[in-house]
C-alpha cells in the first residue's frame, strides 16, 4: 500500500471518528433534529411542486379553453395555492428556529463540561502559565473524548 493511500485511509477514519464524535454531543437532540429533519421535508416537497405550479399556470392561461387541475375553480385552486406555500414557508421558519437552539443547546453542554473540567483541575495546574494549561486542557478533553466513546450508546 502507498503512503497516499495510507495517508487517505488514515483521513477517512479520522473524519468518521469525528463525524461520531458530532453525532454523539447531538444526540440528547435527536428530538428536535428529527422533527427538523421532518420540516425540511414538507418545506422541499413545496419547493419541489413550484416548477409544476408554474407550468400549469402557464398551461392555463396560454389556452383558449383553460382547464385547471381536478376540476377546481380558479379561487379554490388559488386557496390552495396560497396554503401550500404558507405551510412551505412556515415549516422553514419552524426548522430553521428548531436547528438553531439545538446548535445553541449543544454548545452551551460543551462548554458546561469544559468549565467543568477546568473548574476541578488543581491550582498548581492553572498556575504554570497561559500557553500550559490550554495544551492540557485539549489533553483533558480528548481524554473524556476517548471516555465518551467507549461508553455504549
Amino acid at each position: 500500500m502507498s503512503p497516499q493511500n495510507r495517508r487517505a485511509g488514515f483521513e477517512s477514519g479520522k473524519s468518521a471518528s469525528s463525524f461520531r464524535k458530532i453525532a454523539a454531543l447531538a444526540l440528547p437532540e435527536r428530538k428536535p433534529l428529527g422533527i427538523a429533519i421532518g420540516l425540511f421535508l414538507v418545506l422541499t416537497t413545496v419547493s419541489m411542486s413550484v416548477p409544476f405550479t408554474i407550468g400549469k399556470l402557464i398551461d392555463y392561461f396560454s389556452t383558449v379553453n383553460p382547464a385547471i387541475l381536478f376540476g377546481l375553480s380558479t379561487g379554490q385552486a388559488s386557496v390552495i395555492l396560497l396554503l401550500m406555500f404558507t405551510a412551505g414557508a412556515t415549516a422553514n421558519a419552524e426548522r430553521t428556529m428548531r436547528m438553531c437552539l439545538a446548535g445553541q443547546r449543544v454548545v452551551a453542554r460543551l462548554r458546561e463540561q469544559t468549565y467543568g473540567a477546568a473548574l476541578r483541575l488543581e491550582v498548581e495546574f492553572v498556575e504554570k502559565g497561559e500557553g500550559d494549561i490550554l495544551s492540557r486542557l485539549s489533553c483533558i478533553l480528548e481524554h473524556r473524548w476517548r471516555e465518551r466513546e467507549a461508553e455504549p450508546v
